[in-house]
């Protein structure tokens, strides 16, 4: 079930948002450490503290070309 907000956003600008039930991008799964134990740290982190909604949608869209320009000339050496 969708939010309005999604609703509205998908309706409006045809964007659909998907949770993923498994997390594939860890690879081979070790069973023995759930987890909820793994650290994964983070590249990027931008204050946003609003909810995702249609009125909010382009204050998330500046903040993330501002993240995609600055990877275009630097990189995370790990």
């Amino acid at each position: 079930m969708k939010s309005y907000g999604y609703k509205e956003l998908y309706e409006k600008y045809n964007i659909s948002i998907e949770i993923p039930e498994t997390p594939y991008f860890y690879g081979d799964f070790d069973f023995k450490n759930p987890l909820e134990y793994s650290v994964t740290p983070i590249d990027e982190r931008f204050e946003i503290y609003q909810d995702f909604n249609y009125k909010t949608y382009q204050t998330f869209v500046d903040e993330g070309k501002k993240i995609l320009e600055k990877y275009k000339t630097e990189c995370n050496p790990k």
